[in-house]
């Protein structure tokens, strides 16, 4: 009875999850296309959509780990219910932890470098101001 309804329910927010993954890779790609022919000041609001987009699709994903997780644990932990609910977490972690740091990371951490260099170069610091003092002919 109600074992079949959570069943249901996890396909449902897989279905969810992947359909709005695959959606939102070909509406970010389009996007991303568009947002190469402006400016960098004119693509921003594109960019904040993007990234929008990409929050958009982790949050459901996490809905639905987390209600798998939920059920897995209720409908076939048993007794260990509890260590389920722990142990399943810590091997998510353990599995995609050392991915994303070897992989995603380090492509997040060079497109900040690239982003705050863009910046830099966009506004230069102002120049310094001379702070010596005129005294008679000399500089002192």
């Amino acid at each position: 009875g109600q074992h079949q309804w959570a069943d249901v329910r996890i396909a449902g927010l897989l279905l969810v999850a992947l359909s709005l993954t695959v959606g939102s890779c070909a509406l970010i790609l389009c996007l991303d296309m568009i947002a190469d022919t402006f400016s960098h000041n004119e693509a921003r609001g594109l960019r904040t959509v993007i990234l929008s987009l990409g929050l958009m699709v982790g949050f459901t994903w996490e809905r639905a780990f987390d209600i798998g997780l939920e059920d897995l644990s209720s409908h076939h932990g048993g007794k260990y219910k509890a260590l389920t609910r722990v142990l399943f977490p810590t091997l998510l972690v353990a599995v995609v932890l050392p991915a994303w740091s070897k992989y995603i990371l380090p492509h997040a951490l060079a497109a900040t470098e690239h982003n705050l260099f863009r910046v830099r170069s966009f506004h230069p610091t102002p120049p310094q101001q001379d702070t010596t003092k005129v005294v008679g002919s000399r500089r002192c």
